[in-house]
């Protein structure tokens, strides 16, 4: 059997009847269907398609692959098929990925079995993804402006441009800025003639400074100073579009730079620490005051409907944790700074505060006292300087986010799976606006004279990467933008939600992920358990759900990704986010091996090719995972994951959480006290406990029963989650005969941004994977 054969840099291509059998195993495959063949080198670091090479040919007798008129000597000739597989199994060929092992280790060949099937995810495309974020809606209602991010980080510096889209104008968005550099938060003025934003133009990558671009054209200018390396945290326009507010701390002193330039630089902790200040800037002139300073921390801030006074929070000390221990203070200053009023104490962090027509709002704790506590939305009494919490957020469901403009102030919650979102009148009513089972994370309201709520919102799918949406009354949801249009164009995968009862009784829900050909009927896939990071976090429908696109990586390759929404998480309220308080290691884990026993009896997932992933607080659930023998996984990848819950209160800078969620940190622990005690030697300045749960939660002190083959995966710079949480483990596994392979990234944080590093992450995940999962 001969065929022609003709291979074409980034196509699919007609191979005609290839292969009547293919052999994998003791399990042989007929394939009638015509086949599409894509070839691929592997090379380090990715794929790099070949060039075009005609006449190949395979026979069914011993599967050589081969061409007439090359010799055996010829460089182009590639060798013999050793293994045909897919890694679905017997009865999962339609429509899903098949791969040919060559002889030549260097070779590899991709094969589907349906002319329609489009999943042959591009890992480098995958990197170059755009992500809409910062939506500002105009004043008049007509354009949306948002800044585009990549994924990525190709260079030294990051960049983002900065687009405009016509609302309910499908495909209307244009690019506004030139994306050389790293332009962030849009805002247009008052009266809608300029947009304000943050950059970096000046020198990329150190400098930040607040630019005012004409909307009609015209060259942007500062209204900071340009060469400022302290990064600008957050500014917003006033209401008559004289002035704009900002917070950042103070640049280095002369004496500062001094004395590192010739090494004389200690740190003496609790010194020289970098307070935010509040500043204003007068857009026409650029004339700088600083209005809020002294030994505290400008957290947030928001001007007053007149323009005539400031609302901000300050905390006691710039670090993350400080209003965890020392509570917020809320305070109103006049714009000249002159006059300055406490306004209220509050008992714990407050994440944004936002004051239009209806008053001041702000978001913060259901208890506030915790860190893992359920978010709500308060309201300030300014006269009375007192705050009532809300029914948005709290006992039922999260208030996640506060948005405010010149028309109202608006807010997003997380109801179970869905998003949604609510405008404030000025009398206080507050009204839905949309809702939707969906990831929203960035949106903008705006209330009109006479008619509906405009919305912006950004949306997508298992398929579809996030885009621009705007949302009317007399249109609906009206798509915007096309920044990811190719990846879309694959059709990757489709989701539905799931939903079940935990061992005790508790209601569980999540979601599945799976390729878009497949069909119930076609069987159970082998099937990655991805727990989400948080663990104050939910999984909803969307493209991005977790934290490094391991969704689109996996199913792309056929695999199932199971994502459990356990408890200790948002959506649900209050009694579903205090499981995480203390209860690391209980129910976080067995929720999520309840919803995968569910669906291994529903018949979508194959129980004996199951592995867990997951990053941040789901890479702590595949370590711990591991160390259990209730389900044996056959691999787990764990990301930037905990191994030791002690350690982390010790070194985490987010320490308040760690020790919270261990359920105290070891500097609150005496260990002579007994459980029964406790109660007797706990005063109103201190609570003495026996013991944490630090070690029952950990998975470094439970290795006796480990066997599963284990990927490590961490950035080298993490402070959220240090590194020598990897290493503990990893030498653990190399002590106790434990398959492990660790992979580190230098210069990367608590989250992977680099380009070629997302790239070789995601190329060992799909070795481990196929490795694995066989």
């Amino acid at each position: 059997m001969e065929t022609g054969l003709a291979i074409i840099a980034g196509s699919l291509i007609t191979l005609r009847p290839l292969f009547r059998w293919f052999l994998d195993g003791s399990s042989s495959y007929r394939l009638d269907k015509p086949h599409y063949v894509r070839q691929e080198d592997y090379v380090a670091g990715g794929y790099a398609l070949s060039s075009s090479m005609p006449n190949r040919s395979v026979t069914q007798d011993n599967l050589k692959y081969w061409r007439p008129d090359l010799s055996a000597e010829n460089p182009r000739a590639h060798g013999v098929i050793t293994s045909v597989s897919t890694p679905l199994g017997r009865g999962h060929l339609t429509g899903l990925p098949l791969s040919c092992r060559f002889s030549n280790p260097t070779l590899e060949i991709k094969m589907v079995t349906d002319p329609n099937d489009k999943a042959q995810l591009n890992l480098q495309a995958l990197a170059d993804l755009q992500v809409p974020r910062d939506l500002s809606i105009s004043p008049d209602g007509s354009r949306i402006a948002y800044a585009l991010q990549p994924l990525s980080k190709k260079g030294d510096h990051a960049t983002s441009p900065i687009w405009i889209a016509t609302v309910d104008k499908e495909n209307s968005s244009r690019q506004f800025t030139s994306g050389l550099f790293n332009d962030e938060q849009p805002q247009w003025s008052p009266a809608g003639t300029l947009i304000a934003f943050k950059s970096d133009r000046h020198r990329p990558g150190k400098s930040s400074a607040i630019y005012v671009l004409p909307v009609d054209g015209g060259e942007a200018y500062p209204v900071t100073p340009v060469d400022c390396e302290k990064p600008i945290v957050a500014f917003e326009w006033n209401s008559t579009g004289t002035s704009i507010a900002y917070t950042s701390s103070d640049e280095k002193t002369e004496e500062q730079v001094s004395k590192e330039k010739v090494k004389d630089d200690p740190t003496v902790w609790g010194e020289d620490l970098e307070y935010s200040r509040l500043r204003i800037s007068h857009v026409a002139t650029g004339q700088i005051r600083t209005i809020v300073a002294g030994h505290r921390h400008v957290h947030d801030f928001t001007w007053s409907p007149d323009s005539t006074h400031i609302c901000f929070v300050a905390h006691k000390g710039p670090d993350i944790n400080s209003a965890g221990f020392y509570g917020a203070e809320i305070l109103i200053t006049s714009i000249t700074g002159s006059e300055e009023k406490l306004v209220a104490q509050f008992p714990g962090p407050i994440s944004q505060i936002a004051w239009g027509n209806c008053g001041v709002f702000f978001i913060a704790g259901h208890v506030p006292t915790h860190c893992l506590t359920s978010l709500s939305l308060y309201e300030l009494n300014i006269e009375h300087g007192s705050y009532t919490e809300r029914k948005d957020g709290g006992e039922t469901h999260c208030c996640i986010t506060l948005r405010k403009n010149q028309s109202c102030l608006s807010y997003r919650v997380q109801r179970y799976l869905n998003d949604e979102f609510f405008s404030i009148s000025d009398d206080g009513t507050r009204t839905k606006a949309y809702s939707e089972k969906c990831e929203m994370s960035s949106f903008d309201v705006l209330k009109t004279t006479g008619s509906s709520d405009i919305i912006a919102i950004t949306r997508g799918d298992g398929s579809n990467p996030e885009e621009v949406f705007s949302i009317s009354k007399s249109t609906g949801p009206v798509k915007l933008s096309a920044h990811n249009s190719s990846i879309a164009a694959l059709e990757i995968s489709k989701s539905w939600s799931i939903s079940t009862y935990a061992r005790d009784g508790y209601y569980l829900d999540g979601m599945m992920y799976v390729p878009s050909a497949y069909k119930f009927e076609d069987g159970p896939l082998p099937t990655i358990l991805i727990p989400h990071g948080g663990p104050y976090w939910r999984v909803t429908t969307g493209f991005a759900v977790c934290h490094w696109l391991e969704v689109p990586v996996l199913v792309s390759m056929g695999y199932a990704v199971l994502c459990p929404n356990y408890r200790g998480g948002s959506g649900r309220g209050e009694a579903h986010a205090a499981y995480a308080r203390g209860g690391v290691g209980t129910v976080d884990y067995t929720d999520c091996i309840d919803m995968l026993k569910y669906s291994i009896a529903r018949g979508s997932v194959d129980p004996a090719r199951v592995a867990i992933a997951g990053w941040s607080q789901g890479g702590f659930l595949s370590y711990f995972a591991v160390t259990r023998e209730e389900f044996q996984f056959r691999g787990a990848i764990c990301g930037a994951g905990i191994s030791e819950w002690n350690s982390m209160a010790m070194m985490s800078d987010a320490y308040w959480m760690q020790g919270e969620v261990a359920g105290g940190a070891p500097w609150d622990v005496d260990t002579n006290i007994k459980p029964e005690e406790e109660d007797s030697v706990t005063s109103p300045e201190k609570r003495w406990i026996g013991d944490t749960n630090g070690r029952r939660g950990s998975a470094l002190w439970h290795m006796r029963n480990v066997k599963t083959p284990i990927l490590i995966l961490h950035g080298e710079d993490d402070k959220r989650v240090p590194l020598e949480q990897a290493i503990a483990f990893y030498r653990a596994c190399v002590h106790n005969n434990v398959p492990v392979e660790m992979v580190t990234y230098p210069r990367e944080g608590h989250f992977i941004v680099e380009r070629r590093h997302l790239i070789d992450m995601w190329e060992r995940i799909r070795k481990f994977c196929y490795r694995n999962l066989q």
